[in-house]
């Protein structure tokens, strides 16, 4: 059995000690949650900026989806300003090699989009878990440049990097443990 962090995991590439800095976190929240009539945003805000920033980061550069010649800080600045809402979406290139940034702001969406949910207290649901990859994957191809399916489950096998992701056969299942 696969808890949901495992699915947080697969789906965002993290690693041992950013999965349990994400438990942690989400642990946290859920009791933050619990023992306030009224969320203020502002005290949850930088801490999250910062963990969201280094996910994103992290993920991207498991999946080797970075840029050749982008350093991290230059990520990180990108990324600041994506999420502190001072870089809209966009196709501009990244400073050191023709790329998109959309990639970027399509994590942060999806990501904001589940916390979203997570503050006004609705459940993680299927609905939810689909309507999170189509945001994130939203005009994505894989390696080959084939368009990648987002907001449905998957039916063949996938890498991204050197990462090869769970088994298509057991994605939905696991997504029904939540």
């Amino acid at each position: 059995m696969t808890s949901k962090y495992g699915v947080i995991r697969a789906v965002w590439m993290v690693d041992d000690e950013e999965q349990e800095e994400l438990q942690a976190f989400l642990s946290n929240l859920k009791t933050y949650i619990a023992n306030s009539k009224e969320i203020d945003r502002s005290v949850l805000s930088d801490y999250s900026n910062k963990k969201l920033v280094s996910l994103i980061y992290t993920s991207n550069k498991l999946e080797k989806t970075i840029p050749l010649g982008v350093s991290e800080s230059e990520t990180h600045k990108v990324l600041h300003e994506i999420v502190e809402g001072k870089l809209v979406c966009d196709s501009q290139p990244w400073i050191s090699e023709s790329g998109s940034r959309f990639q970027l702001f399509q994590h942060v969406q999806a990501f904001l989009y589940l916390q979203d949910k997570a503050l006004s207290g609705e459940p993680l649901t299927r609905d939810s878990v689909l309507e999170a990859h189509k945001i994130l994957m939203c005009n994505s191809t894989s390696e080959t440049g084939a368009p990648i399916l987002c907001g449905e489950f998957r039916t063949c096998s996938v890498s991204a990097g050197d990462h090869i992701y769970p088994s298509h056969e057991i994605i939905s299942s696991q997504v029904d443990e939540i």
